[in-house]
């Protein structure tokens, strides 16, 4: 990306462009750590749900849906 830059625009906006990295820094930190925190409660969650699911059933629904398309 660095060959596409106008130099002269860059050093002209360097302070501001410093500041522009810092909060995106910070903000993908806050984002990252959200992000973090939303997958431990799925998976906590899915302590709940996961040993209720009849995945062999579901398995053989799919199994009869695709048959039926490949034959359409």
């Amino acid at each position: 990306m660095q060959q596409f830059y106008n130099q002269g625009l860059v050093n002209a906006h360097k302070a501001d462009l410093g500041q522009s990295q810092k909060m995106f820094d910070e903000l993908l930190s806050v984002a990252l750590e959200t992000i973090g925190k939303a997958k431990a409660l799925h998976d906590e969650l899915e302590k709940y749900y996961i040993p209720y699911i009849d995945f062999k059933s579901i398995d053989t629904c799919f199994e009869k849906t695709a048959a039926r398309i490949i034959k359409s």
